[in-house]
């Protein structure tokens, strides 16, 4: 006798094509199942690091950083030149004259540094100019010699725009060292610096720059635009950068 068929509801229905679907996702192979994924579509592996290694020649940038820094900030707090905290309210507005103010401060620092002889002389090697001493040396307290020590960061700068501005040959002769008339504006505060002459020199700066008299030794005096006084001696120009 054949067994009775069974008819469904409408209710038994839904459960049925989902045990129906079930078996035969199960009945599939694994492999099929598996999506394959294209090498260029994976993430990139994280790029692995030495941890702990060292990097002589940064730690020796950000420690030379770090100095110009400090020596930047002590020279500030010398000058009086540092920032006060002010009790008016700061304003979005405020923020370009501020930073003039702040940029015209270290501005003003930077050329009252002191340099040490090495640096200027790397500075003088940088633009191309030149020095001499008759004693072949660079000791401060020997007038044979010719002295950078604590020559101004400033005087560089001045003299630096002048050989641009002239297209002259430079050659020093005579910087901080011991010998040369004492006075706030003098070798020895590192205000002035001794160019040896040329054709060049001799023609530009009359040419160029204001007569402004004699000086009490009959020197030529001569006033550039930035305010520094070039005074034609018998062996050499003896600028003042004040």
């Amino acid at each position: 006798m054949p067994f009775p068929r069974r008819f469904t509801t409408s209710r038994e229905e839904p459960v049925r094509k989902r045990i129906i679907y079930g078996l035969a996702v199960a009945a599939l192979p694994v492999t099929g199942m598996t999506a394959h994924v294209p090498p260029w579509s994976r993430p990139p592996r994280p790029e692995t690091r030495a941890i702990g290694v060292r990097d002589p020649a940064a730690e020796t940038r950000v420690a030379a950083r770090r100095s110009q820094i400090g020596r930047l900030v002590r020279v500030m707090a010398w000058r009086g030149t540092l920032p006060r905290h002010s009790a008016a309210p700061f304003t979005l507005g405020d923020l370009p004259q501020r930073l003039s103010d702040l940029t015209s401060r270290m501005a003003r620092a930077v050329r009252g540094m002191r340099l040490t002889q090495p640096t200027a002389e790397r500075l003088l090697l940088a633009h191309h100019v030149a020095w001499r001493s008759n004693g072949r040396c660079s000791d401060r307290a020997n007038p044979s010699c010719t002295s950078f020590e604590g020559l101004l960061h400033g005087s560089l700068d001045d003299l630096f725009a002048f050989a641009r501005l002239s297209g002259c040959p430079l050659t020093i002769s005579g910087g901080t060292e011991q010998g040369h008339a004492r006075g706030r504006l003098s070798h020895g505060t590192g205000h002035k610096i001794d160019v040896m002459p040329n054709a060049c020199l001799d023609a530009f700066i009359p040419r160029s720059f204001r007569h402004v008299g004699l000086r009490g030794d009959n020197a030529e005096l001569y006033r550039s635009a930035a305010g520094d006084v070039f005074a034609r001696e018998a062996s050499h120009w003896d600028i003042l950068i004040p």
